[in-house]
């Protein structure tokens, strides 16, 4: 039922991924340069044929202290939501921005996402899970995508599964590698649009927006193997009342999805950014299914440091 909570950003974008919530954050950040799970990416050789994959107009940020000058957010930054349905909390979403790393010759953004179910939603579903984006400072396309799932039920055996996703721009390939319960490996090629967004950097995106009410944007993503193009519709001004951390003046975003001109979602989806303060945090999602919505809730927020 709750999938699409994998970690927050996938409630924003895509309604249709439902199903369980994600990861507590570990002790220690995961590394990028690990072997492990957050490995360092590797870049793909770029195809020896003739390519008629579009070339994009971005150049390389030469320095780390480029990365995140002029966005709203900085390393070290933490926002932790609360996730609830129908009034019943089911556990914690937590994206966080870590230090910039140097990927294909230019310095990019990091960002994870954590999530994991509440104490007394592990007697009905248990999920800790975590996704990790690389994303270029310029547009914030997707250059390496991770993505770790552990879930089911309590007492039994559980769902293990480990995605790598390394985007080849000059190719417009991305190569995917699945590992489930660590011995089953499938590899799989997929076309992309260069510039592409995930749900996580999409995320980040918008909030270096300065939206005006009925101001729409669209811009692509890649996820489930798919390429998507998002629309984004700044709906009105709006006043939230937040538990424990008061008023925000917020502008509310309705959010679509589509392949091709076919709109492809279950559900609609809105998001809430505090545009009036200088870091511009989500402090609400809402994710409409049949059965009624899923709402996360901003219930602690920490600045980075520049």
């Amino acid at each position: 039922m709750l999938k699409r909570i994998l970690i927050l950003t996938s409630v924003l974008l895509n309604p249709s991924l439902f199903a369980q919530v994600a990861t507590p954050p570990p002790k220690a950040e995961p590394k990028i340069t690990s072997s492990k799970a957050a490995a360092a990416p590797v870049a793909a050789k770029p195809a020896a044929t003739k390519s008629t994959c579009p070339q994009l107009a971005r150049t390389n940020v030469a320095s780390d202290k480029e990365v995140y000058a002029n966005t709203p957010y900085k390393p070290g930054e933490t926002s932790t939501f609360k996730m609830s349905f129908k009034g019943m909390y089911v556990g914690d979403a937590v994206l966080t921005v870590q230090k910039p790393h140097l990927h294909n010759g230019s310095w990019q953004q990091v960002f994870d996402g954590y999530g994991r179910t509440g104490a007394w939603y592990k007697w009905i579903f248990v999920a800790e899970d975590q996704i990790r984006a690389i994303a270029h400072p310029v547009d914030f396309g997707v250059s390496w995508f991770y993505m770790e799932q552990d879930e089911g039920k309590l007492f039994k055996s559980r769902y293990i599964r480990k995605k790598y996703l390394d985007f080849n721009s000059a190719t417009c390939i991305v190569s995917e590698k699945t590992i489930k319960d660590k011995d089953d490996i499938t590899e799989k090629k997929h076309a992309f649009v260069p510039g592409s967004m995930d749900v996580l950097s999409a995320s980040f995106k918008l909030r270096t927006q300065q939206f005006q009410v009925g101001q729409k944007i669209t811009f692509p993503m890649f996820t489930s193997g798919k390429n998507w193009t998002a629309e984004v519709d700044a709906l009105k001004l709006e006043t939230l009342k937040i538990p424990d951390l008061g008023e925000f003046k917020t502008i509310k975003l309705k959010l679509k999805t589509y392949i091709g001109d076919k709109l492809d979602q279950k559900g609609d989806s809105y998001l809430w950014i505090a545009h009036e303060l200088p870091h511009r945090p989500i402090v609400q999602i809402e994710a409409v299914v049949k059965i009624g919505s899923i709402f996360g809730t901003l219930k602690q927020h920490v600045p980075g440091k520049s």
